[in-house]
């Protein structure tokens, strides 16, 4: 090989190392790059999971707080139908001796009823509910009210009479109809007082 040779063949490998060199320092500069944007990104999901959790706590700091009106609105519900229960004793024209509040079976079966009424030879069921929606009628019909006979007037008499009912601060015209065509009593607040609104049923 001649110096001429020698010395173009320096050169080209000069250029291909520059070359290669460029194409290094610019795989770097890009590697950077996109380490840097991955930085940023993790930055930004660090604060969008900050954020999240905070949004997540404010959830739950509201839904506690729902929860408990909604508990604070059914125990008033109850105790204002418990009260005057417990007072007049009656529904419709029927008078009882006795008035139970969230009796419970002692039968081991789940089992609860907001308030019962009760003499010698008949019993009223009422569930309380601060608005009557028919989902509550359809509850009471067919599950509650089957229950109670099952738990509690296994060993009564055919002659016994039991009356089912529902009492709320909110009923809506159709659905006391629909409560009226199932044959279940609806008691409302009437100011201080309750108000039978099918007292034809009794």
């Amino acid at each position: 090989m001649t110096s001429k040779e020698i010395n173009d063949w320096l050169r080209a490998s000069m250029l291909r190392a520059d070359r290669i060199d460029a194409e290094i320092a610019e795989l770097r500069a890009s590697q950077n790059q996109t380490d840097e944007q991955m930085k940023r990104t993790d930055e930004q999901m660090k604060r969008t999971d900050e954020q999240l959790a905070k949004t997540d706590a404010k959830l739950d700091k509201l839904a506690k707080l729902y929860g408990n009106s909604e508990n604070n609105k059914g125990r008033e519900v109850e105790e204002f139908f418990y009260r005057y229960f417990e007072k007049e004793k009656s529904v419709g024209k029927v008078h009882f001796d006795e008035v139970e509040r969230n009796l419970v079976s002692s039968h081991g079966e789940d089992s609860e009823h907001d308030i019962v009424l009760m003499n010698g030879n008949s019993s009223a069921v009422i569930s309380v509910k601060h608005t009557l929606k028919k989902a509550d009628i359809d509850h009471l019909v067919t599950e509650e009210v089957p229950r109670f006979q099952r738990l509690f007037l296994r060993y009564v008499p055919r002659s016994y009479t039991l009356y089912s009912g529902i009492a709320s601060f909110v009923v809506d015209k159709e659905i006391e109809k629909y409560a009226t065509e199932k044959g279940v009593l609806v008691f409302t607040r009437a100011g201080k007082d309750v108000q039978l609104k099918n007292a034809e049923l009794v």
